[in-house]
């Protein structure tokens, strides 16, 4: 049962790096709203993955409290460390991934910050002397 739990929660990882890796090609063509549409299915993800973790875990520790003298490795079989030593990979692989989501986002954001500030002065008009409080650079009637 354990491996069975694994085995999902690695396919869930692997749905995510694949994810992460397309928001990482569409942040670069600036093609947000693709990445915005994906963020329902990363969260279902991510909730599916925790579930099938804390199942898991509940089985190792049900098995655990029945044969308390033998170790959690062998309680499980050689089959079900290799799937964890994997899982322990592609959560890495992930982890390295969203890093560099990461990177480019704060790229992309400190540049439409910078975009912005170059066109809306703040406190000071053109000439480079500060303006009062009360002016209003944009205004708008309605």
């Amino acid at each position: 049962m354990v491996q069975h739990y694994v085995e999902n929660s690695i396919a869930d990882i692997q749905a995510l790096l694949a994810i992460t890796r397309e928001d990482i090609k569409d942040i670069k063509e600036a093609n947000h709203e693709a990445i915005f549409s994906r963020m329902k299915s990363k969260e279902e993800l991510i909730s599916s993955f925790n579930t099938k973790i804390m199942e898991a875990k509940g089985c190792i520790q049900e098995l655990a409290k029945q044969q308390p003298d033998i170790e959690i490795k062998e309680l499980i079989g050689q089959e079900s460390v290799e799937l964890f030593d994997e899982l322990n990979g592609c959560l890495f692989e992930l982890k390295q991934e969203n890093f560099h989501f990461a990177k480019l986002s704060i790229a992309v954001s400190e540049f439409y910050r910078s975009l912005l500030n170059n066109l809306i002065p703040s406190h000071a008009d053109y000439n480079g002397r500060k303006a009062s409080p009360d002016v209003k650079f944009i205004a708008v009637d309605a």
